[in-house]
């Protein structure tokens, strides 16, 4: 089946972006074990394939809201059941919300509502990363932490100043 809207992808295109992803990966990440948090979107998920084709472990991190299943976390357990990697589930508690949000306006500096809906979560799946044993890990977003005047950390890491501050 042709697609006549979008263009077919050269080979070679492909070929080098994966290439690419691959060195990039296995440059920042030497352990033969990695964490993914894995939302089942296509950016974590394409993060976690390559991960896997140069031979990583994968360990997945997803989240559900207490008493709230939702599609996302059920697809990435369905991926990494179907890949073979190790898959856990966090659960967010639906109490103390001012609490976490205060903290993270006034301690963290979140200023956009957005900042606020990634890190909450962030919180809880960062203590999952670090009760694992993991020192770092991937994610298929950019760093969402809030800007500092010294700028952002390059990798999320459980033993940011942000973690230390999130413990419970």
């Amino acid at each position: 089946m042709s697609n006549k809207v979008i263009p077919q992808i050269d080979q070679s295109i492909i070929d080098e972006l994966q290439s690419n992803l691959e060195t990039e990966l296995r440059h920042q990440f030497k352990e033969d074990k990695i964490c993914l948090l894995l939302s089942g979107g296509i950016d974590s998920t394409l993060v976690g394939l390559v991960g896997h084709h140069t031979g990583k472990k994968i360990t997945t991190i997803s989240f559900e809201l207490e008493g709230t299943q939702n599609i996302d976390c059920q697809t990435s357990e369905k991926t990494s059941q179907i890949m073979g990697w190790d898959f856990h589930k966090v659960i967010l508690p639906r109490t103390n919300f001012d609490d976490w949000f205060f903290h993270l306006i006034f301690e963290q500096k979140c200023k956009k509502k957005t900042e606020l809906e990634v890190l909450f979560p962030m919180i809880f799946m960062l203590n999952k990363v670090k009760e694992l044993g993991f020192s770092k890990v991937l994610c298929g977003f950019t760093n969402p932490f809030p800007a500092t005047s010294e700028g952002r950390d390059e990798y999320l890491t459980p033993d940011s100043e942000f973690f230390d501050d999130c413990e419970d």
